[in-house]
């Protein structure tokens, strides 16, 4: 293999800078560039992007990220034959890479990994709280709000989909009408999570809930003014726990979510943030049906569990 040549100290410098722009460049892109190159991908995987099943979806997913990572890989490929150190090179191209990647904030492109039903033909799918990004397998929209709320600023999409106005505790739905329902970022709202997971088990035959944990609620400071509980998934079984202020008011401090929330650059926070979605997330896919059980401030405890142990002092 033929030796690269040495380069002078001044050459090395420029060719790093060289690259640290084509780096940004990567990263930093326009979003309606990076929006038409996935336009472009979906449209070679499905001819009709718009009618994309949940599968196709992922798939769309996973080929824009290869792409990317190509260009990451093209980029250090070049670093290594023009004989540089690249150790420090590569690092930041990776970065550079992930920082590109933190475009679709859409949720199924982290939950497909905990969302093992099976989708055919035909099925009924009933997203409950779609807001501004509805699920990909949904064929039907339920809201309570379609104007932006405190809860919501965005616009509500449809995504060409039918929408019912209801509320979560009186689903305007026969019973079992659903193959499966979508409920992501609601529970931690609802007033009486009892009746709310009740009319999920009614109207569907199986399902996926995600609500944040506590430590992203804290970190981000999002559960004052804006979430009741807080949610522990064990099992089949859904743990409501009651915000007492402290745990209301997260650390106070807004260095997480400035860090993460950043789009103009990249910290190492942000991947870890990425990656453990299943972490920072309460989620629980079930079938047929899920237990539940409420712990108020007062003292109260409501369940659905039919049998448990009483323990008490002798």
């Amino acid at each position: 293999m033929q030796t690269p040549p040495r380069l002078s100290f001044k050459t090395l410098i420029a060719e790093n800078f060289r690259l640290l722009g084509l780096m940004l460049k990567l990263a930093m892109r326009p979003r309606e560039e990076l929006d038409e190159y996935r336009y472009r991908i979906a449209r070679d995987i499905l001819g009709k992007p718009q009618k994309s099943t949940y599968e196709q979806q992922i798939l769309i997913q996973k080929t824009f990220s290869a792409n990317l990572n190509h260009e990451r890989q093209e980029l250090v490929t070049k670093t290594l034959v023009d004989g540089l150190d690249v150790s420090s090179a590569q690092a930041a191209l990776t970065d550079a890479a992930h920082a590109a990647l933190r475009l679709d904030d859409a949720r199924y492109a982290y939950q497909q990994a905990n969302i093992h039903h099976q989708f055919h033909p035909g099925d009924k799918v009933l997203d409950v709280g779609s807001g501004n990004d509805p699920f990909p397998a949904a064929t039907v929209l339920a809201d309570r709000f379609i104007e932006p709320t405190h809860h919501r600023t965005t616009q509500f999409k449809t995504d060409n989909k039918p929408v019912v106005i209801s509320d979560i505790n009186e689903l305007p739905f026969a019973t079992g009408t659903f193959d499966y329902i979508m409920c992501a970022h609601v529970l931690e709202h609802v007033d009486d999570p009892i009746r709310a997971c009740y009319e999920l088990q009614r109207v569907g035959k199986a399902g996926f809930i995600e609500t944040p944990t506590l430590m992203k609620d804290a970190l981000f400071g999002w559960a004052k003014g804006m979430h009741r509980w807080h949610l522990v998934v064990q099992q089949n079984h859904l743990v409501f726990f009651e915000y007492d202020a402290r745990r209301e008011e997260g650390v106070r401090d807004l260095t997480w979510n400035n860090i993460i929330l950043n789009r103009s650059s990249f910290h190492p926070l942000q991947k870890l943030f990425a990656d453990n979605q299943d972490i920072f997330n309460t989620m629980l896919e079930w079938e047929g049906r899920f237990d539940v059980t409420v712990f108020y401030l007062d003292g109260r405890i409501r369940t659905t569990r039919q049998a448990t142990e009483v323990i008490t002092k002798e």
